[in-house]
This record gives C-alpha cells, sequence and structure tokens, in this order.
C-alpha cells in the first residue's frame, strides 16, 4: 500500500487542537465517540485557552477575514470551534476525520497508557497494538480531508480543530519527517493554533 500524501500547498491550512478537556484534568483516555460526543467537554481554562489563541492570530493578522472552519465531532473539539467561530465570525462543518485516535484497549484509562503508544510508535508507526489505531491510519484520513477541502476551494483558508495526535501525526507529515516521530515534531498545547505549512526536506 502507498503511502498517503498531503496536498502540496499547505500554505493555507491551521491546526487548533482543543482547549483543555474534562480529560485532561481527569487525566483519562477518552477517545471513543460513545464516550466524548457529548461528554468530557472544555473546563473554563480550555475556554480561555481557544479563546486567547484565536483571537491573538487574528489581531495579528495571521489569520485572513475569510475562513473555513472545520472541526471533530468530539465535545471538547466542537465547544473549541464554536469559540473560534465566535471570534472569527464564520460557520462551523463538523468532518469524522478529524476525530481523536482511537486508543483501543486503553479507552478510559490512564493518560499514562499514552506513553506505551507513542513508545510503540517510535518503533513501528503502522502498529496497532491494543487496538490503538495506528498514526499510519491518522495521516490516510487527515490526508483524504486535506484533498478534498483543496478541490472544494482551492484558494481557500481552512482552521481544523483537532486533538493531539491528530495534529502531531499532520504536522510531521507536512515536515516530511518519519512517522515514528510525531510526538517529537508535532506535539501540540491545548488550545494551540498552528500553521500547517509544509517543510519537506530534498530528498
Amino acid at each position: 500500500m502507498s503511502t498517503p500524501t498531503l496536498p502540496d500547498d499547505l500554505s493555507r491550512l491551521f491546526l487548533l487542537r482543543h482547549g483543555q478537556s474534562a480529560a485532561n484534568v481527569q487525566r483519562v483516555i477518552v477517545s471513543s465517540q460513545a464516550a466524548a460526543i457529548e461528554s468530557f467537554g472544555l473546563t473554563p481554562t480550555g475556554r480561555e485557552q481557544v479563546r486567547r489563541s484565536v483571537s491573538e492570530a487574528r489581531a495579528a493578522g495571521v489569520l485572513p477575514e475569510t475562513i473555513r472552519l472545520v472541526s471533530s465531532p468530539l465535545l471538547r473539539a466542537r465547544e473549541s470551534a464554536a469559540i473560534a467561530a465566535e471570534v472569527l465570525k464564520v460557520p462551523v462543518r463538523v468532518d469524522v476525520r478529524l476525530v481523536e485516535r482511537g486508543f483501543g484497549e486503553f479507552e478510559l484509562t490512564s493518560d499514562e497508557n499514552y506513553d506505551r503508544v507513542w513508545s510503540a510508535d517510535r518503533a513501528d508507526p503502522t502498529h496497532v497494538q491494543w487496538g490503538v489505531e495506528s498514526a499510519a491510519s491518522i495521516l490516510a484520513r487527515v490526508s483524504a480531508l486535506l484533498h478534498d477541502l483543496a478541490r472544494s476551494d482551492p484558494k481557500g483558508t481552512f482552521v481544523l480543530c483537532t486533538h493531539g495526535d491528530v495534529a502531531s501525526v499532520t504536522l510531521c507529515a507536512a515536515r516530511g519527517v518519519a512517522l515514528s516521530q510525531h510526538r517529537d515534531v508535532g506535539a501540540m498545547s491545548n488550545g494551540e493554533l498552528r500553521a500547517l505549512v509544509s517543510q519537506r526536506s530534498p530528498v
């Protein structure tokens, strides 16, 4: 199977990681739609994180006036996107391809298990140990979304509201770095907004 590739032009794409959530505070892994569509939303701190980062980006001219905002369906992301939408005065579209990485057997367990998954990622980004979604699978679904967005609006600017591993895998791929290094290259803070600018190394 060939490795999915991102669109050539990533200059008008931004990632927004959701703000601090109840799951972050409780230190529990909550990745499934069954658990997180209507639960584990943002904390007051998380709301402020998103509002501040998006407002500062707009004030600094980083984000243009015309934006298309796309969100993961999980509550913490939708709430983050709603705050961004209020600041940017745009509607929100939900796309399941931005959903959190599936953490399989680690669902609703301690977030200490993230390190076990990330250690396995460093050895093999295609692994599915413990029923976890592979980093390669994340890249495939995000790549499909980005190509769809590029076809729908080739000159459009998009802000994609998503989750930690989805963001780190996407940023890693955008820089042309092996997915095994996604946590070292692309880890984002809660509420952080970051441009997805391709910095591919020469072959």
